[in-house]
């Protein structure tokens, strides 16, 4: 079942596609003008949502995830974060309720003490 909330524009927006348009807002702002490619790739119906990027940096391959979102349940999953101000920020800003976002990159031992979802 998508859960809708109402974005800042009064539209309503499926939890899906405001995960998406954080997304595409993060990489728009941090994808990397390098020899490689960033890659979004979206599947609502296994719920994961990922930014990666690909290609050669001289010799070197580059195959990278650095973005991953993962819905379970009711909650949505921060597998992997490597933006500076952190993606939940978006998804709480866009109306995401803190306590469906688990930080699942943090130890399981030290969410409990965050503002996040512990599980």
């Amino acid at each position: 079942m998508a859960t809708t909330v109402t974005s800042s524009q009064d539209t309503k927006l499926t939890e899906s596609e405001i995960v998406e348009n954080a997304i595409r807002q993060a990489v728009q702002f941090y994808a990397s003008p390098q020899d490689y490619e960033t890659i979004t790739l979206f599947d609502r119906e296994k719920g994961q949502f990922l930014a990666l990027d690909e290609g050669w940096k001289g010799f070197e391959r580059v195959h990278r995830v650095w973005l991953h979102i993962e819905r379970r349940g009711d909650k949505w999953w921060i597998q992997q974060d490597q933006t500076y101000d952190g993606i939940a920020t978006v998804l709480v800003e866009a109306g995401i309720p803190q306590n469906r976002i688990v930080l699942a990159f943090q130890h399981p031992s030290r969410r409990p003490y965050g503002s996040f979802a512990a599980f």
